[in-house]
Parts: C-alpha cells; structure tokens; sequence
C-alpha cells in the first residue's frame, strides 16, 4: 500500500470542490431583476413550469403559484469519493491467537451496498447586508433522499468500470431552487403551496458551472441549471418581493445519507501509518481493514459501525450514515454516532503514529453535510487546513466562498 497523495493531490482536491460550491453562492449574486410588471399568474405542477420555462412559454418575472415539498437539503454529489458499491463485513468469525493477545484469524464475508448520494444545506448568502436564504422545492410526492439503483447504468458500469453513478435520479429529485430573504423554518420539509417569481441568472456563470459540477450534478440540478438550453438556460423562484408561501402538509420522515470529510496533515511517507488509519477505525477487525475498488485509489473501510467510511488513497476520508432528518430519536443518535466515529479514529491514528515513530499530525475537517454543525466536529469549524490557506493566498477569489461555507 503506497500512500500516494501528497499536499498538492489534497490542495487539488479543495480547490475543486471549494469551486463547485463557489458555482451555487455566485448564483444568487448574479439574479437577473425583471421589470416590474407581470402577466397573469398561472397555477401549474413544478413538472409543467420547468418545461414551459425552458421552452420559453413563460418567462423571466412570470408570478407562478404551485404545489411542492419544500426542503432545506439537496443531493449532492462528491465525486472524489464516490464509487458506486462499499461493503460491509457479514458474518463476521474472529478465532483468537491465545499467544497473541488483540490478534487472530478473521473470515467474514462481503457484503456489498450501493452508495448513496448525500445531502447538502447551503448556509445563507450574505448580499448587500442581507441575508437570503436557498431551499429546494420538489415534486409534492417526494418522499425520500435515498435512491434506487438504474439497471442501465450498473449494465454500463460492469462493462466499463466506470461511472459517475450507478443511481436512478428520477425527475421528483430534481428540484427547482428558492430563494427567500427569511428563514422558512416552519415551512420547510413540508408541502407548501407557494407564490413566486421566476427569475434565471446571468450568463457569464456558466463556464464555472460547466467546469466545477459533475455529471451527477448537473443532472440533480437539471430544473435549475441547464447550461445547453436554447435560450433561458437557468431558473429559480423568488420569494423576496410578490410572494407567498402556506404550509399544507408536514412530512413524518425523510430518510437521507449525511456525510463528513477530513484529510491529515504533515503525513509521515511510511507503511507504518497505512496500517494505522485501517486499525484505528473504531471497531476495526485484525487483519483486515479496506475493500479497494478496482483503479480508482478509493477503499471501503470494514469495521463494526453503522459509519461506512471512504479513504481516497489512505490521507482523505469521507464518513457516511444513513438516518431519518425527521425522526427526533434518529437523527440526533446518527449525528452523534457520526461525531464520535470520527473523533475516535481521530485520536487513535495520532496516539497510534505518536507511540511508534514520535511523529505529530493533524486532522482537519473539510466539508460536510451540513455547516452549522461544523463546531461538532471541531471547535473552530471546518476548512482551517493549511492546504486551504494556501488556495487562498493564491488564488483570493475563493475567500468569499470559504468564509461562506464556514457561516461566517
């Protein structure tokens, strides 16, 4: 096992995701202003309104009023770390070596799982001192952020070994963007009827659009963005002037996948601390501690968790659960469960290098599914690393950007 990813592969790995979250926070600042008259309001499905949007039948400052689920989470996709199967341990035989205590013979099978897209909020964007903030309305049949496999796709993957995803994102997953300047706590995982104005943005947003989201995303975001559209090319509905929204239905459960990524800084270059990062997983079993997937430097962590853990070559990890957002028992259990795992590994993998060579590093998180909660993780948040206060120092345009998924 070589470990293969130095601080520029790291570096490359932030700019590029930092980018593609610059592509959603410059949308918002580049909302184009209708004159100040409107036809007359259509009542029609989120289905009917893409299409004659895109189709030019109505247009930029057309009044809608429509019926949807309305949710502060979208999918998002993390192409660094996907692959389209992580397994589990099953059936699991740990026979122990009575000479050697902590040590012995494993068998277990594999169980292979389908991996899910996980969900995002975006924190609000700071303009003009006012704050707006970004929800996601979907079809009112939306029921759940956890997706069914595409049979094409996986008979594509297993002919080629490559894809962007083997999942069916169905049209109730694309979602239209909102934009409101409060804060719809009460109106939010539920279904809404709602009154807005259509707007589009600007064209120079597409070059970064094209060049920093991936397949997968661009095909989430499909009812927002569509880059080789004749004509209007981007949509959202704006809740900021001649709106209303009332609350019609509350959701009981919304299962969804919830993630976090971190990496390692100043990694010693030896195979003593590839052998750590897969021992000190909590709950790792001796011997055996990654599935790989075939080319693509991505392993699957095995260990007794309900935490399925990604490594993109043994120097970046990204920790996945599933949970109910709605569930009050669930959701606080998963995020808890999550926070623990990662501060475990955390603390074995330091102590574990520090008893054998001496040698001090770091964990610092990058991203995860939902900013707010950064401070679970670490006290100060997340994006501190020493990679991003390089890809500031050369390149500025992206401090908005960083300062604005920190929340600050």
């Amino acid at each position: 096992m070589v470990n293969d990813m130095n601080p520029t592969d790291i570096s490359k790995h932030l700019k590029t995701t930092v980018s593609a979250y610059k592509v959603m926070k410059d949308f918002i600042n580049k909302i184009k202003t209708p004159a100040r008259h409107y036809l007359t309001p259509v009542t029609n499905s989120i289905e009917r309104i893409t299409e004659d949007f895109f189709c030019h039948k109505i247009g930029c400052g057309q009044q809608i009023t429509t019926r949807g689920f309305l949710s502060k989470y979208t999918l998002i996709s993390r192409p660094d770390f996907y692959i389209p199967y992580t397994h589990k341990a099953e059936d699991v035989v740990i026979k122990s070596d009575m000479s050697s205590p902590g040590s012995g013979h494993v068998t277990m099978k594999m169980a292979p799982y389908h991996t899910q897209i996980p969900i995002q909020i975006f924190p609000p964007i700071l303009k003009e001192n006012k704050k707006y903030y970004l929800y996601f309305l979907y079809y009112p049949s939306f029921k759940s952020f956890i997706l069914k496999t595409d049979d094409d796709k996986i008979k594509a993957y297993s002919k080629n070994n490559v894809t962007d995803n083997i999942l069916d994102i169905e049209s109730l997953h694309k979602p239209i963007l909102v934009i409101s300047d409060k804060m719809l706590q009460s109106e939010t995982e539920c279904i809404v009827k709602i009154t807005g104005i259509l707007k589009e943005i600007d064209d120079d947003l597409y070059d970064d659009y094209i060049q920093n989201l991936s397949k997968t995303q661009r095909e989430i975001f499909y009812n927002i963005l569509r880059p080789y559209n004749e004509g209007a090319t981007s949509l959202c509905i704006d809740l900021r002037e001649d709106s209303y929204i009332s609350k019609e239905e509350s959701a009981n459960t919304l299962p969804a996948s919830i993630y976090v990524e971190s990496h390692f800084e100043n990694i010693p270059d030896n195979e003593i601390f590839n052998k750590i990062v897969g021992a000190a997983l909590p709950g790792a079993y001796p011997g055996l501690h990654w599935f790989s997937s075939q080319n693509s430097g991505i392993s699957s962590g095995l260990c007794n968790s309900d935490i399925f853990v990604v490594s993109k070559n043994f120097t970046h990890f990204a920790f996945y659960t599933p949970c109910d957002l709605l569930d009050q028992r669930n959701y606080p259990e998963r995020l808890t469960q999550l926070q623990a795992f990662c501060d475990i590994f955390r603390k074995h993998v330091q102590n574990a290098l520090r008893h054998s060579t001496g040698h001090e590093i770091k964990m610092v998180y990058d991203f995860l599914f939902d900013f707010r909660r950064a401070s679970l993780f670490h006290p100060k948040g997340v994006l501190l690393s020493k990679e991003i206060e390089s890809l500031l120092l050369n390149e500025p345009k992206f401090s908005d950007t960083v300062n604005w998924l920190k929340n600050v």
